[in-house]
């Protein structure tokens, strides 16, 4: 049995992996977001010139994204900027054109966003602790898994007990890297699909204990994730977990309706995770 000082070591390690964590999840959302805003500015200009209800809900799709991956991170300016900016655009698309006030101001609002991101990606002052250099790319088998050796877990207890096997399907980088870090820090079996449609298919292959599924999704959504994943006698009693910046009543009892096990509404803490994992496991 291990005494005190390893119990220590294994937990300062984990501390030091949940850090490590947090600032490549920084740098990856620095990343996307810098590139999910120059396609956010371009759905701005198709909207002005065509009046297209498509490209507004694009924009109103991005702002929610920002919202709930901004404050998963702390971010909470950049969060307040995309809830705000959501509700706008949800306003505005319902008329029949595009005012030209209503243009400017969603344009100053990207450019605001741009400063922010800007700032975020500026080295930090010389007696605060560098939270990771944003502009070094991060290696992608690092970021599709961590080593759980540094992370203080023991492999030979590790090989010896069955791993419960959990699907996360997020199309984003950033949440990806941080929710499959946390999954394997408590010693699951974890894969991942991009879109909804590679979820279901991988959901159906590989038949995991869990299935982690965000709603705003490529290809397909996850309600109908859920509901392709419900209907499947192979799949039908796999454990879904919503996770999603979506809380309006309607999308959560819709959810449920779909046969849904939680609903974890972003932002959310990595330990808030960690405990409804466990409880569904």
């Amino acid at each position: 049995m291990p005494d005190r000082s390893d119990k220590g070591k294994i937990q300062s390690k984990e501390q030091d992996s949940a850090l490590r964590l947090l600032d490549e999840s920084k740098t990856l959302f620095v990343t996307e977001q810098k590139e999910a805003l120059t396609r956010a500015m371009f759905d701005l200009l198709a909207y002005r010139l065509e009046q297209n209800v498509e490209h507004a809900t694009k924009l109103e799709n991005y702002f929610h994204a920002l919202h709930g991956s901004a404050a998963t991170l702390g971010f909470m300016a950049l969060a307040k900027s995309g809830a705000d900016y959501e509700a706008y655009v949800h306003r505005v698309k319902k008329n029949s054109s595009l005012l030209d006030g209503v243009f400017s101001g969603l344009l100053m609002g990207l450019a605001e966003i741009h400063k922010d991101l800007e700032r975020l990606r500026q080295p930090p002052l010389a007696d605060e602790k560098p939270a990771g250099n944003l502009d070094e790319p991060i290696d992608s088998e690092k970021r599709d898994s961590l080593n759980h050796d540094e992370q203080g877990i023991d492999p030979n207890v590790q090989s010896s007990i069955p791993r419960k096997k959990v699907l996360l399907v997020e199309d984003t980088d950033f949440m990806s890297h941080i929710v499959l870090g946390k999954l394997q820090v408590m010693n699951l079996a974890v894969t991942s699909a991009k879109d909804g449609e590679e979820g279901v298919r991988k959901g159906q292959l590989e038949r995991p204990d869990l299935m982690i599924v965000d709603l705003m999704l490529p290809k397909m959504d996850g309600f109908e994730v859920c509901r392709q994943i419900r209907a499947n006698p192979k799949t039908k009693d796999v454990k879904i977990m919503i996770m999603s910046a979506r809380k309006s009543k309607d999308d959560v009892l819709r959810c449920y309706s779909l046969g849904i096990d939680d609903y974890i509404v972003k932002p959310f803490t990595l330990d808030d995770l960690e405990q409804r994992i466990k409880r569904l496991l």
